[in-house]
């Protein structure tokens, strides 16, 4: 039996419920994509700062996310 991957939306619903397994795997899939991002913006010493606000930012306001 093939193991499918959850899409964004599926591990967003999750996510909206409480499910820490469903936020964990959007960390992991969006990590470097928000890293990569912020390092164009924001000083080489902030980097790792700025990208944890912008996942507690994520995980505050998951609920209302549409």
């Amino acid at each position: 039996m093939a193991h499918t991957t959850p899409s964004d939306e599926e591990l967003i619903q999750k996510a909206k419920q409480g499910s820490l397994e469903a936020f964990t795997l959007l960390y992991e899939r969006y990590l470097p994509t928000v890293y990569n991002r912020v390092r164009f913006s924001i000083p080489e010493q902030d980097i790792e700062d700025v990208t944890q606000e912008v996942f507690i930012a994520v995980i505050k306001s998951i609920r209302s996310f549409r």
